[in-house]
């Protein structure tokens, strides 16, 4: 990627930019970050909102998503570390020494690999989540974990680079790298909100609920990973774009933010009694009991469901009647049948 940093010399080694080029640089890549900082910051506070109420109402759930959520929660509050002290060390500590521009910061170098770690644990709930709707959607269950193992492959070598080469350039040349590392990241999203999408516009339970247009938008927007899709699809272009600098991380800040937003959404968009344990108090058929333990899975993972014919339902009423001379008594049984 062509770039303003980084220019080899004649003797091969990166030319030091002028004070000028420095400050020019500075206000064209920097500005983009701060402004996404601020806005990765607030996106963080509602990630606690939704992260309290998970806890609060959603205490019995599952050992693995209530692990999951606390894992979520310390991965986002390291994100936010990073964020805030590479604004600080840039904006605050060295605002008047353009020249720090030319050498990375830990907290810099430390932020692809925590947003590739946000990213991980919630792709493995949505894999999951896409794996339990059974059929030829486990066949994208498994293409999303293999793009995503490959991303994340790619993710640590520019960490690495970073560390390594401890400049700006690490993250503005090979673009190759960057590009392979988001389209990679493009496809899994692809793959996971194509099936949930397909599963859910061929189901009925979304359209037999009246929902209000935020619910709409939370059900196909957002639950569904196309947010963060989108937003998947538009870093990808900045970070191959010629002359775009460093400008596609200030959009990887607000996405790393949204992976787990997307989460919880899902989580807290599920009935309260969802979370409880199943029990079966008085006995009944094995496939009732089947039935009722993979309804429960179902609530748990908020998994969406195809239109499915339900079992028929026959109810006949048998009436009798007994008399005499003083009294007479009438009483109606009801039996139900219901055929597979």
């Amino acid at each position: 990627m062509d770039s303003s940093l980084g220019v080899a010399g004649a003797n091969g080694t990166a030319a030091a930019p002028s004070v000028a080029e420095l400050s020019s640089i500075f206000s064209q890549t920097e500005g983009p970050i701060l402004v996404a900082s601020f806005i990765s910051c607030l996106l963080y506070g509602l990630l606690l909102h939704q992260s309290y109420r998970y806890l609060r109402l959603y205490s019995s759930d599952l050992l693995f998503i209530r692990v999951l959520v606390p894992v979520v929660i310390l991965v986002e509050t390291i994100y936010t570390v990073c964020s805030v002290h590479y604004c600080y060390h840039t904006f605050v500590s060295n605002y008047a020494r353009p020249d720090a521009f030319l050498h990375n910061v830990w907290s810099g170098n430390l932020l692809p690999i925590v947003g590739i770690t946000a990213a991980s644990v919630t792709h493995i709930f949505f894999i999951r989540r896409v794996w339990m709707i059974g059929g030829p959607y486990r066949l994208l269950s498994v293409l999303a974990g293999a793009f995503h193992i490959a991303g994340t492959g790619f993710g640590i070598a520019v960490t690495v680079r970073g560390f390594v080469l401890n400049s700006p350039a690490a993250f503005t040349m090979k673009v190759w790298i960057l590009g392979t590392c988001f389209a990679l990241n493009v496809s899994a999203d692809m793959s996971i909100s194509g099936a949930l999408l397909c599963v859910i516009y061929q189901g009925r339970s979304y359209r037999t609920r009246n929902m209000s247009i935020a619910d709409k938008v939370a059900a196909y927007f957002v639950n569904t990973g196309i947010l963060v899709f989108v937003l998947d699809m538009a870093t990808l272009i900045l970070a191959v774009t010629p002359h775009s600098n460093v400008n596609y991380g200030a959009l990887q800040l607000i996405n790393a933010r949204m992976y787990a937003i997307t989460l919880l959404s899902v989580l807290n968009s599920r009935p309260p009694e969802s979370g409880k344990e199943l029990r079966v108090m008085n006995g009944g058929p094995l496939h009732s009991i089947a039935r009722a333990g993979r309804l429960a899975t179902i609530q748990q993972w908020n998994i969406p469901q195809e239109l499915q014919t339900g079992p028929t339902h026959i109810t006949i009423n048998v009436q009798t009647e007994t008399g005499d001379d003083l009294s007479s008594q009438d009483s109606t049984k009801h039996l139900e049948i219901f055929e597979e």
